[in-house]
């Protein structure tokens, strides 16, 4: 992963854009998900943290993969844990932690 920026949006969302990228000499694109772990607090201020459904990525070289995750009612998103993943469940390509803006 070589960038992300998150923000929440006025319906209650949490709006992605993720830049993915490989070594130019990849020969087919590699099909994947990506996980996100989601920190936030609730409307009383006590962390909680959720893992909404995975998400499907397919990249060549590189790709910027755009969307939205449904919120729980009255949660804040703090900050971002990004997973790519072979499978759902599978092995960990590549991680990052990301801060909410």
């Amino acid at each position: 992963m070589r960038a992300a920026r998150f923000a929440t949006t006025p319906a209650g969302a949490l709006a992605y854009d993720v830049v993915l990228t490989r070594e130019r000499d990849a020969a087919k694109p590699f099909a994947g998900v990506m996980q996100f772990s989601v920190l936030g607090l609730t409307a009383r201020g006590a962390e909680t943290t959720f893992a909404p459904k995975p998400v499907d990525v397919s990249v060549g070289t590189h790709a910027l993969v755009r969307g939205s995750l449904p919120l729980p009612d009255g949660v804040q998103p703090r900050r971002v844990t990004v997973q790519v993943l072979d499978a759902p469940g599978g092995k960990t390509l590549g991680m990052r932690v990301m801060l909410v803006k």
